[in-house]
């Protein structure tokens, strides 16, 4: 799936290359494909190249009156299934996008309530995300502890391994000293 996926966002771009006055007549089409790749790909996504792809596309039809809301469940989805730490704030401005109307106008197609809720639930995933350092730095406590405990588990093997000797030495040396019948 990852090689897929590269392969997907490079077409994805291509997308972005168009002349905008293309993009718009596709728009409902095009949203509702992206929408299928997130829902079927966005697990796989990595990277700030081709997270920068997908969201870029997604934004561009934030003003669209027919796939301003499909767009908008593109993100949703990423945001309740595939947030980062390096995603964070890049779904945080992608949401706010969607609050501004387009220019000339008052009017956003998607609901103030539903960008808020999508941050919301952003805020809440807030907690469970982890610095890529941290990451690191956890797994490397973790490898430590785990050689403490071989360590231990090797020095009490060590240790019981002596003791039988020694009372094995003990009982070869009474039995020597026993008289000979």
């Amino acid at each position: 799936p990852h090689e897929s996926v590269g392969y997907m966002t490079k077409l994805l771009h291509l997308l972005l290359l168009l002349p905008s006055s293309v993009i718009y007549h596709f728009a409902p089409r095009i949203t509702a494909g992206l929408l299928i790749f997130v829902k079927a790909y966005g697990w796989y996504v990595r990277g700030r190249k081709q997270w920068e792809i997908v969201l870029r596309l997604i934004l561009s039809f934030r003003h669209h009156p027919h796939s301003a809301h499909v767009a908008f469940q593109s993100v949703q989805f990423l945001v309740a299934n595939c947030v980062s730490f390096e995603t964070f704030n890049a779904f945080v401005s992608v949401l706010s996008s969607f609050l501004n109307p387009p220019e000339g106008s008052d009017f956003c197609y998607v609901s103030v309530r539903q960008v808020l809720d999508g941050l919301l639930l952003l805020h809440t995933k807030l907690a469970t995300l982890q610095h890529p350092n941290d990451l690191a730095s956890e797994l490397r406590n973790e490898e430590k502890e785990k050689e403490k405990e071989k360590d231990k588990d090797s020095h009490e093997e060590q240790k019981e391994k002596h003791t039988q000797d020694r009372d094995t030495t003990h009982k070869e040396k009474q039995k020597m000293k026993e008289p000979v019948k």
